[in-house]
């Protein structure tokens, strides 16, 4: 049966009714959607939008007391979140900075000078933040040297012991010297990893927490001889930190080795009264300086030893694989030399090619007024920012941390640690976003670098991918 002829034109009519409804719903939208458009690029021209890398913000008309503010804002905001990426890359170098006897409370003291101007350090712009939480809290008997352990080995220990698990019984020579119990920090681990190595500081180059990157001890008091029982100097297995850094291996091996404490090293005559009371002064008319030395002869080594600032300035680290240089009896007087050129020279002797390096170095806030610590990170600052500035240091391929803790000794000798606020840059700088413990430092390091448990790994990695 054939529709007729009124029915198709009824459905013809109906479907180009629905036609132009349709047709009119979209043009409708369009015109809808242009005038909204319209709207808003006008919004936009009159409040003139600005867009501050991924920051888009509105331009306001604000007082110049305000606009300041507002413009920090934005501006940190915007590194921010760049900086939330994570850090890639290939770690070839680390340097370490450590800021002793800085509190947080310090910290945001320092950056107002006498006119009440807040100071921009380098750090603040590093783009991750971590805290290392104390490893020892409160405790009466908590000492700097089992802290360094800690920080530079990746291992709590007990009180007393030094570059040591907690195992070693208290001045048991015999167990320090096994390696079983010894625990490496990170330049033993880089030496391993055929890197090159050293570290400098305003103290003596034998005080703690730096002690515990190179010497393994069951007393952490026995800084020289003189601190050591008559029994223990008779005993041929027992050796000060002042003699393990002098001559033995690790201590050879270090490329740098800068700072103050002479007299820990060498027995001074009975005339000479420069001495630094709160150090340990040597008694046993040795010369470890002039032990470094003959060794360094014996191997062939090229190796520079500086007494004095004088020295410093003229040494050429490019040239030299090997450096010594104590500049005091005690720690470093009048912070001479400053930081700034104990570091730059201990990079020239660090950097080579295709070699990467580990570098730690060392700064402490003497006394209590506000003027010397303002001192302290004022030089500290200037210190990092000319070296990550130099158009000769890597920055690409260097991890660049910034610690700032207090180790406050208290009249029994013990000391009360807070946490350690930590700034980092550079590839893997990322792995510090929170709160860690105190033990995460080396650990991050070693990773970083692959060598110590990380370099097994690393070559079970690659075996792995080669056989695939």
């Amino acid at each position: 049966m054939q529709p007729n002829k009124s029915t198709v034109k009824s459905v013809i009519k109906l479907k180009s009714t629905q036609i132009f409804i349709v047709a009119g719903t979209v043009l409708m939208t369009m015109a809808i959607s242009l005038i909204c458009i319209g709207l808003t690029v006008r919004y936009e021209v009159i409040t003139d939008t600005v867009d501050a890398g991924s920051i888009p913000y509105w331009s306001m008309d604000l007082p110049p007391e305000q606009e300041e503010w507002f413009q920090r804002g934005i501006e940190d905001l915007r590194l921010t979140s760049k900086g939330t990426q994570f850090e890639h890359g290939k770690v070839k170098n680390v340097l370490v900075f450590l800021a002793d006897g800085v509190t947080t409370d310090m910290l945001a003291g320092a950056r107002f000078g006498e006119q009440a101007n807040v100071k921009d350090f380098i750090w603040d712009s590093f783009p991750h933040l971590g805290v290392l939480k104390s490893s020892c809290g409160f405790m009466y008997d908590c000492d700097i040297f089992t802290i360094g352990t800690a920080l530079f080995g990746g291992v709590q220990t007990q009180p007393g012991l030094g570059g040591l698990d907690k195992r070693v019984e208290w001045q048991n020579c015999s167990q320090a010297n096994e390696k079983k119990f010894q625990v490496r920090s990170i330049l033993e681990q880089a030496q391993d990893a055929n890197l090159r190595t050293g570290f400098v500081t305003t103290k003596r180059i034998t005080s703690a927490p730096l002690s515990a990157l190179y010497a393994h001890i069951s007393d952490t008091k026995w800084e020289c001889d003189a601190s050591m029982p008559k029994e223990k100097l008779l005993n041929n297995e027992c050796q000060d930190v002042a003699t393990q850094l002098m001559t033995g291996q690790t201590g050879q091996q270090l490329n740098v080795i800068m700072g103050g404490g002479a007299q820990t090293l060498v027995s001074r005559p009975p005339n000479d009264t420069d001495v630094d009371a709160s150090a340990c002064d040597s008694k046993d008319k040795r010369n470890l300086l002039q032990d470094w030395k003959s060794l360094k002869i014996e191997t062939g080594a090229n190796f520079k030893m500086l007494e004095t600032s004088k020295d410093l300035k003229r040494f050429n680290g490019a040239t030299r694989d090997f450096v010594t240089g104590i500049f005091a009896n005690g720690n470093l007087v009048h912070r001479e030399p400053g930081l700034k050129k104990l570091v730059s020279k201990s990079i020239e002797v660090l950097t080579r090619p295709d070699v990467g390096y580990v570098l730690v170095a060392e700064t402490k806030a003497e006394g209590s007024s506000i003027r010397a610590f303002q001192d302290t990170l004022i030089e500290l600052n200037e210190t990092i920012a000319e070296t990550i500035g130099d158009e000769s240091f890597s920055t690409k391929d260097t991890l660049v941390l910034v610690a700032f803790m207090d180790f406050t000794q208290s009249t029994k000798g013990s000391v009360a640690p807070g946490d350690i606020l930590l700034f980092a840059k550079g590839p893997n700088s990322h792995l510090f976003h929170s709160i860690h413990e105190m033990t995460y430092l080396a650990h991050v390091v070693s990773y970083s670098l692959k060598m110590g448990p990380f370099r097994v790994a690393n070559k079970l990695q690659k075996r792995t991918h080669s056989n695939d």
